[in-house]
């Protein structure tokens, strides 16, 4: 009996050691992943939970284990401690195409091999040295208006301008693009000017935003960061108009570079005779030039005949009727008289003293024709030689106007008020102020 109880026991015992053996053997072991710095992350190819002493993952005993170490852009791996003890940075594998890559390098592998135990890894990343990088830096500043800038593979807005990048050794293009009547003036690279010979013109490129297209001016091999700035420049050359008087071009010209020709006389015939419509644009401008505040097109509209904002924003400010109470006739011409009767008004309301004592004047031989309501105004902008005769004492009261006349007449008001304008615009700034404490 004793004997049978032995057997049973040993047979027991060894049993317990063969179980004890089988559940050993599947019992899963635990690698721990640590980053101990900024500039990356840490993960294995089976990903893993994060614990208390880190983000950790299983592996089964015998089985081996990927981990993979992700700088982020800018850093590089500076050391790897596996169970405390550093390794050789060589043991690393690089992977360029891995998926799980973060940066143009990709990752680094590390493998557990033969997992009998649990592990822990940690990672420290550093930034890397210049010579190392692989990706630079272009910022790209318009100084000023008169243009736009931006390189062949765009960019994003930042603090420091528009900026894009490059890879080392590359090239890259960037696109200088001036608007409509403008002209690069200076280009600096890195703070010097270049000479402005460098730049290429590429006629028909899509990025192109005026008749010459772009200038191109190209970094080559690059290997640091760079910027560009640009200014650009009114190009009086540049004519806006088919066709003008050749004694009015010196003063379009300045008409061009004030900014006062209002876009429906660009491109036009400017020898044609002047509209109601025409010339509503013509003072709003004018206005606008002279105060240094924008005319509001607000309100209702009160005509039937035309739907025209500058027409609003004249007659809100009291410059321009309506010919009958619910129409404008657009398309009526302007006299020499009516010209100067509304070129008056907008000075008046641009707040300049618009009086003169018609008693001390010397009268024109067509003073006869004039209305009374006209009289006032051709004589005070032929007194100030804004508006002159046509020759033989005479004005012209009832002659149609033209619209390089009415350009002409604006050009000589802005250039005449343009200091009184500039402190009208002080005395409404320092007002402001003022209102705002």
């Amino acid at each position: 009996m004793k004997k049978k109880i032995m057997i049973l026991l040993i047979i027991t015992f060894l049993f317990m050691m063969n179980m004890s053996t089988l559940i050993a053997d599947e019992v899963p072991f635990y690698i721990t992943m640590i980053v101990n710095s900024e500039g990356g992350s840490i993960t294995s190819e089976q990903g893993g939970i994060n614990t208390k002493q880190g983000f950790a993952t299983h592996v089964e005993k015998g089985k081996e284990l990927n981990i993979y170490l992700s700088p982020d852009e800018g850093y590089e791996i500076d050391k790897v401690l596996v169970d405390g003890n550093a390794i050789d940075l060589k043991e690393l594998v690089y992977e360029k195409d891995n998926p799980n890559g973060s940066s143009k390098d990709g990752v680094a592998i590390y493998t557990f091999k033969n997992v009998n135990k649990d592990h822990t890894i940690t990672v420290n990343y550093k930034l890397k040295s210049k010579s190392e990088e692989t990706l630079f830096y272009i910022t790209m500043i318009v100084n000023g208006e008169g243009g736009s800038i931006t390189s062949e593979q765009g960019g994003i807005n930042t603090e420091q301008g528009f900026t894009t990048h490059v890879e080392k050794g590359k090239e890259l293009n960037i696109y200088l693009s001036p608007d409509e009547g403008y002209e690069i003036e200076k280009v600096l690279v890195d703070g010097k000017a270049i000479d402005l010979n460098e730049l290429v013109y590429e006629k028909d490129n899509p990025n192109a935003s005026s008749e010459d297209g772009v200038a191109i001016y190209t970094f080559k091999n690059v290997n640091k960061d760079h910027t560009i700035v640009t200014y650009y420049k009114s190009n009086n050359s540049q004519i806006s108009w088919l066709k003008a008087s050749e004694w009015a071009e010196e003063e379009l010209f300045k008409a061009e570079e004030m900014q006062i020709i209002p876009n429906r006389l660009k491109y036009s015939d400017l020898t044609d005779n002047l509209t109601r419509l025409d010339f509503a644009h013509v003072v709003v401008k004018l206005y606008e030039k002279l105060t240094g505040n924008k005319a509001i097109a607000s309100g209702n509209y009160p005509f039937i005949d035309i739907d025209d904002e500058e027409v609003l924003k004249a007659y809100n400010l009291g410059i321009t009727n309506g010919t009958s109470e619910f129409t404008f006739n657009p398309k009526a011409l302007i006299t020499r008289e009516q010209m100067a009767t509304m070129m008056t008004r907008t000075l008046t309301k641009a707040g300049i003293d618009t009086k003169v004592d018609l008693e001390k004047v010397n009268k024109f031989a067509d003073d006869g024709e004039m209305h009374d309501w006209g009289k006032e105004s051709i004589y005070y902008m032929s007194s100030i030689e804004i508006i002159k005769g046509i020759g033989n004492n005479t004005f012209n009261v009832l002659g149609n106007a033209t619209r390089e006349q009415a350009l002409l007449i604006s050009v000589r008001s802005a250039e005449k008020f343009s200091r009184w304008a500039k402190r009208l615009r002080m005395t409404y700034a320092k007002q402001s102020l003022q209102n705002s404490w």
